[in-house]
């Protein structure tokens, strides 16, 4: 992870940084069946990208196969907490628009 920062600060367009990206990589460490590095890329995510639904979901599935119930229920809920803080935001944008 430190690379990760290293090169975003030192190279930020030689190198695609998006959620993404980001994901896929993780699942494809999933895949792989190196749920250690899975784990370690997606939380990455989670901290450049925390309001993302979408990455909670993907690291409660890495804790899941890695065999971490609690962390993977743990990230559900962030998952619905995140669904629900954006729909909040979603509909007080659309209040204030009227």
């Amino acid at each position: 992870m430190k690379q990760y920062q290293e090169l975003k600060a030192a190279q930020p367009t030689a190198y695609n940084f998006d959620e993404n990206e980001l994901n896929t990589l993780g699942y494809q460490l999933i895949r792989a069946k190196k749920f250690g590095e899975a784990i370690r890329v997606l939380q990455l995510n989670v901290e450049v990208y925390p309001r993302s639904g979408n990455i909670y979901d993907s690291l409660a599935e890495a804790y899941m196969d890695d065999g971490n119930k609690s962390l993977a229920i743990a990230n559900y809920e962030n998952l619905f907490s995140s669904t629900r803080r954006t729909s909040e935001r979603s509909n007080a944008s659309e209040t204030q628009s009227l």
